[in-house]
């Protein structure tokens, strides 16, 4: 067995092998069990992207509706309208960050030499 220094000189047992946690090895999954878990999580991240977007989207059409009811004189307090067109601005610069993080991410995996 290797030893690992610890912090004042000392060394300690590097135990690094499958019954580390004193259990038994877990087997590695099978290809049908592997290809559900990986489509489970593609369709989770598709699910949260078109939630995020949704919402978005609403934010945007209260605000909408917002500053049209203001145009009309349905809506008096200028407060609330600022508001909610300000919520609609930051969700949009939000969701443009966060697209712009996972295009960036897309082309330095593609740039990864194998």
């Amino acid at each position: 067995m290797s030893t690992l220094p610890e912090i004042g000189g000392r060394t300690r047992p590097l135990d690094v092998g499958p019954n580390r946690l004193g259990g038994s090895p877990r087997p590695l999954p099978s290809k049908p069990e592997r290809d559900a878990a990986s489509a489970n999580e593609a369709s989770g991240f598709a699910e949260t992207a078109r939630r995020l977007i949704a919402e978005v989207d609403g934010a945007q059409k209260h605000a909408d509706a917002q500053l049209t009811g203001l145009a009309t004189g349905e809506v008096t307090d200028v407060h609330q309208v600022t508001v909610a067109v300000e919520e609609a601005r930051l969700s949009l610069s939000l969701m443009i960050q966060i697209r712009n993080r996972l295009v960036e991410s897309y082309q330095e995996v593609m740039r990864m030499q194998i």
